[in-house]
């Protein structure tokens, strides 16, 4: 039996250091994959080993964490709960994009794989993005519409390209001329 000193002991030292409940962290884990050029002429996905990634609050605009891939292109990067986050891959000139949903706290959220497809869809949505429109709304709603686009292919097949030549998809006229077509179809 415990004596009465044992407990109020105890009970003291539980006031002065309390058991604090260990959180989970929120997390972002996937892969990553980038075209390139073999030597047959043929265009095929590699892994976007090494390159840098920066997580952006797309309802706030600013970063809320960064990492980089393992060799394997794969990622686990802790963000705080919220979004939607937009994730940047960057090597060099060559840029990949996803994008994350609402992110729930102390889970770890499998998004798959960032490559050429996802990162043609996200320059449609945050062209979107830029007439003030919600994120997670333009995310929810407009995904599925931006894919069937008759010109997404087109989009798609340019950034592969650019990204191959080496060029920065961001600044590439065509591309943002296909997006601003997009754009306009899934209003």
């Amino acid at each position: 039996m415990f004596s009465r000193i044992t407990v109020i002991l105890f009970f003291i030292f539980s006031l002065v250091f309390p058991l604090e409940a260990q959180e989970e962290p929120t997390l972002l884990s996937g892969r990553a994959f980038v075209p390139q050029m073999t030597e047959a002429g043929k265009t095929v996905e590699r892994f976007f080993s090494h390159a840098g990634i920066t997580v952006i609050d797309l309802t706030t605009g600013k970063t809320v964490a960064r990492g980089v891939t393992s060799v394997s292109g794969s990622y686990l990067i802790e963000v705080p709960p919220g979004g939607p986050y937009l994730l940047q891959f960057i090597r060099g000139r060559r840029v990949i994009f996803d994008l994350a949903p609402e992110v729930r706290e102390g889970v770890k959220h499998h998004l798959s794989f960032a490559r050429v497809r996802s990162t043609a869809m996200t320059l449609v949505i945050l062209h979107l993005l830029r007439e003030g429109k919600n994120p997670a709304s333009v995310i929810a709603y407009r995904a599925n519409r931006i894919l069937r686009a008759e010109d997404f292919p087109l989009l798609e097949k340019r950034a592969q390209e650019a990204i191959v030549e080496g060029k920065d998809i961001r600044e590439d006229e065509t591309i943002k001329a296909l997006t601003q077509i997009i754009a306009d179809r899934v209003r």
